[in-house]
């Protein structure tokens, strides 16, 4: 990172680096710029980007001309993204990969990443190569103070127990979209597991709220956002918008559950909602600027 900002709100769980035709490179560099332009009214100082397989030499101009500082990640996104020889490789051939991305920096201008992602979409048990994948991001995460965005929409909390086994710090440990477990689990399992993963000292991360405000899935996010505040754990929430976007048929198309807002999801749809239910200032703020610093060890 450039320079370090004390005050300023920080998404956690962004994305910049999407995949884009080749011939539509000047476009997608403007659009990306547009939106950001957009979001940085809000006192933005930091945006995560957590896009593991981008190529950054392809996005140094969004790099270089955003008016919000660009954290970026290095990782693994299990599945597709993986290569079939990658899969193969042992838990020290990964760690020694991630470890040389590190030391050295990605990309030609040799960029620091300042977290690391790590996602799955097994339903059960993890497969050996994810196991494999995670344990070489842990021992990363362990010796230079990494923090660990870990994206796992299914079975959350059976893998988060499965992480604390293979030795990561907890308080290094970010649970990208818990709030995907909110129609798999009773109302009750959703929190306690929620509880006690914050209890840990990781960190919830949420992103959607749905699209109508007062359909069964918004209000449930917000109860279960109010909990988490009324049981102590503001510390243990982040939230974010999770903007991406896919180019069809010539254009760029934002993901649908954010209304169309791009990054400004947050502050234009979520934000309003929970000041609605009695969420204060002071805790949005505590969410949105001190609990990413801790994750993310950006110290004033």
């Amino acid at each position: 990172m450039k320079n370090i900002k004390s005050k300023g709100y920080i998404l956690v769980h962004e994305h910049l680096f999407n995949l884009y035709p080749y011939s539509k490179t000047e476009e997608n560099t403007k659009y990306a710029l547009k939106l950001l332009d957009k979001v940085s009214k809000y006192n933005i100082d930091y945006i995560v980007d957590l896009t593991p397989y981008a190529s950054l030499n392809k996005y140094l101009d969004i790099i270089d001309n955003s008016p919000v500082e660009i954290i970026c990640c290095i990782g693994f996104y299990c599945g597709r993204q993986v290569k079939a020889s990658d899969k193969r490789k042992t838990v020290e051939e990964l760690y020694q990969s991630l470890r040389n991305k590190y030391i050295k920096g990605i990309s030609n201008r040799k960029i620091k990443p300042g977290i690391i992602k790590i996602a799955t979409n097994s339903r059960n048990q993890l497969k050996d190569y994810e196991c494999r994948f995670i344990n070489a991001a842990i021992k990363l995460s362990n010796e230079f103070n990494l923090p660990i965005a870990f994206h796992c929409p299914n079975n959350t909390y059976d893998h988060f127990c499965e992480l604390l086994k293979m030795g990561v710090n907890p308080r290094l440990l970010m649970i990208c979209h818990y709030e995907k477990q909110y129609n798999k689990l009773s109302s009750e399992q959703f929190i306690s597991e929620a509880l006690t993963i914050a209890n840990s000292g990781s960190f919830l991360q949420i992103n959607d709220f749905g699209t109508v405000p007062k359909s069964k899935k918004t209000k449930a996010i917000m109860k279960f956002v109010e909990s988490l505040i009324i049981e102590g754990y503001t510390k243990n929430i982040l939230l974010s918008s999770d903007c991406n976007w896919k180019w069809k048929n010539g254009s760029p198309c934002l993901n649908q559950g954010n209304l169309n807002l791009g990054y400004n999801y947050l502050f234009e749809y979520t934000i309003p909602l929970l000041q609605s239910i009695g969420i204060s200032a002071r805790d949005i703020t505590n969410i949105l600027e001190n609990n990413p610093r801790r994750l993310l060890n950006i110290i004033s």
